[in-house]
């Protein structure tokens, strides 16, 4: 029986000590527990030789069919701390721990049931340009990274790097912030120099993906599809604006179409998502209606709070 797995791992780059996660896939011709760790463990591993990075001790497996924040394992030594057979034996003993600790009918992942709430928002796509919706932003949170960003020339050498044609609003967005802002819940903006970062973690991780199964289909059937289309793989179109701490991250979709500079979620595992926001504007101008209505973003789940900056509060 094949089980069929991904492995999200930690690790930093040699001479720099900013983390970051990616998420590889593979496959085991075994059901065995202890069989599918050792194989995630070393594709885990080749991957790290690769690329020159060191994994961190903790990594998280998650097996075929298995759809739940919950239903994972929680991988610890990979950095070399325990021998094989610890880690296996406390995998199987830390999720059994969990699951006696569960309810019997534990919620879904909000982030597995997102809809695409920008549509609905009561500012529109169009009718709120981004400018505008950023200054009403900043108006309402006192928080000092969103008022000082890259100056439009390190901008335009990033966008050249991308080799991609940014939207104007894009190009505002980094020179509006300084990263380390959750704009929306669990996501934090990720600053101008962090998007060549992010986007080179996930090449490295689909060129890693792709030699280990090579009847994979081309990048390019995804990256001729429109904008807001489902996409298996990480394109160059995709600029990164946020990431959480699971390796997913929020990118803007260029690739061509009505929906062009769209917001999307996108992760190894997973792939891309539907259109989340139609536009920048639209994702601001979300937020701004959460401030101003005492609303809530993904399915009324999460609460916006204002202290010394804006967090998000999950509603029990």
């Amino acid at each position: 029986m094949t089980t069929h797995w991904r492995i999200t791992i930690s690790s930093v780059q040699e001479d720099d000590s900013r983390r970051g996660l990616v998420t590889l896939k593979g496959s085991t011709s075994s059901s065995a527990l202890p069989d599918v760790i050792g194989d995630a463990a070393d594709r885990a591993h080749a991957w790290a030789d690769k690329f020159g990075r060191t994994l961190a001790g903790c990594a998280t497996l998650q097996l075929d069919g298995e759809d739940e924040d919950d239903d994972y394992y929680k991988i610890e030594g990979l950095d070399g701390s325990l021998s094989f057979d610890e880690i296996a034996e406390r995998a199987v003993r830390e999720r059994l721990h969990r699951q006696l600790q569960k309810e019997q009918s534990p919620p879904r992942s909000e982030r597995s049931v997102r809809t695409p709430v920008g549509v609905a928002s009561r500012y529109g796509a169009d009718s709120a340009g981004f400018v505008t919706a950023w200054q009403a932003l900043r108006d309402l949170v006192a928080d000092v990274s969103i008022v000082s960003g890259a100056p439009l020339d390190d901008v335009t050498k990033v966008e050249s790097a991308t080799g991609v044609r940014w939207t104007a609003d894009l190009r505002t967005l980094f020179m509006q912030h300084s990263g380390g802002f959750e704009l929306v819940p669990a996501f934090e903006l990720v600053d101008l120099g962090r998007v060549l970062e992010v986007r080179q973690m996930f090449f490295d991780a689909e060129e890693f993906v792709v030699e280990q199964n090579a009847d994979l289909p081309p990048v390019a059937a995804d990256a001729e599809r429109p904008a807001g289309s489902p996409a298996d793989r990480f394109l160059p179109q995709f600029i990164p604006i946020a990431e959480d701490n699971t390796g997913a991250v929020l990118v803007v979709d260029m690739r061509s179409g009505e929906l062009s500079g769209c917001v999307i979620e996108f992760s190894t595992s997973m792939g891309g998502s539907e259109t989340l926001w139609p536009s920048l504007g639209a994702l601001v101008s979300d937020v701004i209606t959460a401030l101003t209505t005492n609303g809530a973003l993904f399915q009324g789940k999460y609460r916006p709070e204002v202290g010394a900056g804006l967090t998000w509060s999950r509603m029990t």
